[in-house]
């Protein structure tokens, strides 16, 4: 697992707990099953949309769980580009976030690359 991704997930599991909530209440809370908490607290990256969800339901934002990598410009393949787009993102309200989530959700299928 890249260092990137090990921040990402162990900031999702300390948040849950600093919340004193079980994967189950997460769980409920995002719209997914018990076991895809799990998952993500074991080292798989949530896709957008349930990122925007995770931190909804923690009351958190995306630079809490992007921790010490929020604010860098070129770490682990994350281009400027990209960095620029996550600041443009947390600038949004919460109806926009939403919406720039379900967006990027849509792009990811029709787009992903092989």
């Amino acid at each position: 697992m890249d260092e990137i991704t090990e921040v990402i997930t162990q900031n999702i599991k300390k948040k849950r707990k600093e919340k004193r909530l079980t994967q189950g209440q997460l769980a409920e809370m995002v719209g997914v099953k018990d076991n895809t908490i799990s998952t993500w607290e074991s080292g798989r990256v949530p896709e957008a949309i349930y990122l925007y969800k995770i931190c909804k339901a923690l009351d958190v934002s995306i630079s809490d769980l992007f921790g010490e990598y929020a604010n860098e410009r070129r770490k682990d393949g994350l281009s400027k580009e990209l960095q620029e787009l996550l600041k443009k993102a947390e600038d949004l309200n919460e109806e926009g976030q939403e919406r720039l989530a379900e967006y990027t959700g849509f792009l990811g299928f029709k787009y992903k690359k092989d």
